[in-house]
């Protein structure tokens, strides 16, 4: 008996920059909550109120103890490589004159991120 051998499967990795003209021209819609994670387009998934609530207590916590110190984001995107550009939950990143109006922050912007994780746990890691 023989055995037939599945083909290996390639995948198509996109860039941060198609990635954007994806959503330009219509192929990613405002409403669809995404991010570009190792040249893939991975679906976000909806936060339950535990999530949002976490996220709300952490940002308070750390803007009263960190101040100006910093720049305290939620859910914005950072850019990481070329084919990846998360939306992490929490970023601590370093102030920015221009406030990030020209690049998002970067690996050396960032002084911590956070992912909250209560139904991604297993993806997140």
């Amino acid at each position: 008996m023989t055995t037939l051998r599945q083909p290996a499967v390639s995948l198509r990795r996109w860039t941060v920059a198609e990635y954007y003209r994806m959503a330009e021209v219509g192929m990613l819609g405002p409403e669809e909550r995404t991010e570009l994670i190792d040249g893939q387009i991975i679906q976000m998934s909806p936060q339950d109120p535990l999530h949002a609530s976490v996220i709300r207590r952490a940002s308070k916590i750390l803007n009263r103890r960190l101040g100006e110190a910093v720049d305290v984001c939620l859910q914005l995107p950072i850019s990481l490589s070329n084919d990846t550009e998360p939306e992490p939950d929490i970023t601590v990143v370093r102030p920015n004159p221009g406030e990030y109006s020209d690049h998002h922050p970067r690996a050396e912007d960032i002084y911590l991120l956070i992912e909250v994780a209560n139904s991604s746990l297993l993806f997140d890691v």
